[in-house]
């Protein structure tokens, strides 16, 4: 026969004449209030806990190492190699269902309203930067916009140096096979000196003037437009596969769908099973 499981005297730990666990004065009285943190003036320093609110603390902790010890204990022990070990491992898992549910309960009291604070405080800090950032959103806009004109002003002015440089080289070459030709050169030259490419420095100028404190990078904004497309250019090797991500979920759900009975090439379906317990009472 499967041993017992293990019992142990419960404590009530959670009744309203229970002082609240707690290592600091100050979370007590957050605990207590359940509101929002109270923060004294800048002189005033939280009091020690009493003596008899660290015991409670420390018979509480002590009480639930104590029985994760003896569980861990019991559970180590399973072999879980015979269907005999189920109702055994069924019992056990009832009773760390329960200490879980208690420690959860024992340190929500002081967890809750530290959440609740922690959630004003950033509600707060939202509503104050949420406009600035509105400000700042806008501002880059508009400097990403004026930049883009420079980048354009800049690379008008680059198209019109390089056929500046182009039309000198041409003039020059035309200068130099009407030389040619008025000295008598022959065809033979004059073909030479037309297939001569005339290189004329482009002369740089300065890029336009940006003011200081900010800078810009590029960033590409990716729209698949055929998907197929895509998975034929992966097919062919003209790019990476990695760009291909599988929707595992719906496959997942695909998957439970038809009871795992479920074909795709390049897919493999392997079965869980997912164990929901109940605590003990």
């Amino acid at each position: 026969m499967p041993s017992p499981v293990p019992q142990f005297p419960q404590r009530d730990l959670f009744s309203s004449s229970t002082p609240q666990p707690t290592t600091l004065q100050i979370i007590r009285r957050v605990a207590q209030r359940e509101s929002a943190l109270e923060i004294g003036d800048e002189g005033e320093t939280a009091q020690a806990p009493e003596a008899g609110e660290n015991d409670v603390t420390s018979d509480a902790q002590a009480n639930f190492k104590e029985r994760t010890s003896a569980l861990r204990e019991q559970i180590q022990a399973l072999s879980f190699a015979s269907v005999d070990d189920l109702p055994r491992a069924n019992g056990l898992l009832a009773s760390v269902l329960l200490l879980k549910d208690e420690i959860e309960r024992y340190h929500e009291p002081i967890k809750r309203p530290l959440k609740e604070a922690h959630a004003a405080a950033c509600k707060a800090e939202h509503d104050d930067l949420d406009p600035v950032v509105a400000l700042e959103k806008k501002l880059k806009q508009g400097i990403a916009a004026l930049d883009l004109k420079l980048r354009q002003l800049e690379a008008e002015a680059a198209r019109v140096r390089q056929q500046a440089a182009a039309e000198a080289g041409s003039a020059m070459q035309q200068q130099m096979i009407e030389t040619a030709r008025k000295s008598g050169a022959s065809e033979e030259v004059l073909a030479s000196l037309g297939a001569m490419e005339i290189l004329v420095p482009v002369v740089e100028t300065e890029s336009f003037a940006r003011p200081k404190g900010y800078s810009t990078r590029d960033q590409f904004e990716i729209e698949v437009t055929d998907i197929l497309l895509v998975a034929k250019a992966v097919v062919a090797g003209s790019i990476q596969k990695e760009v291909l991500q599988a929707n595992t979920k719906l496959l997942a759900a695909m998957a439970k769908a038809s009871n795992g009975d479920l074909q795709i090439p390049g897919v493999r379906i392997t079965k869980k099973v997912n164990v929901t317990g109940r605590r003990a009472k």
